[in-house]
């Protein structure tokens, strides 16, 4: 889609001119927000490794998803809660299994011992 501003000159300004200029930004700012409406919280789990090891989260029957150390995954289209449990599993081998279910707008935060879940 094209969007097409026309600043007349100065000293050129008319009424229809005006018009034409608060139409364009009102339909810039339109699409900006709907594409903003898009990045919200709504649909997205956030797994966070604030551990100094790489981890690996497996979300009820999802495929494990592999999160560096002091990184954090956002899971996009996040449809319906997951039942638990979440295992996160350690480089180191050790396991923690932390109780779901898993729903859009969760976080699973991971330290060096331990595992959460907030809404």
């Amino acid at each position: 889609m094209d969007i097409a501003l026309e600043v007349p000159a100065r000293g050129n300004l008319d009424r229809s001119s005006s018009v034409r200029r608060v139409v364009g930004l009102g339909g810039a700012v339109a699409i900006c927000a709907m594409a903003l409406a898009g990045c919200s919280a709504d649909g997205q789990v956030s797994l966070v490794n604030d551990s100094a090891e790489v981890v690996t989260v497996e979300l009820g029957s999802e495929p494990g998803r592999e999160i560096p150390s002091d990184g954090a995954v956002t899971l996009l289209e996040f449809g319906e809660c997951v039942d638990g449990p979440v295992v996160v599993t350690y480089a180191s081998g050790s396991e923690v299994e932390v109780d779901g279910p898993v729903c859009p707008g969760d976080e699973l935060r991971v330290t060096a011992t331990a595992a959460t879940l907030s809404e």
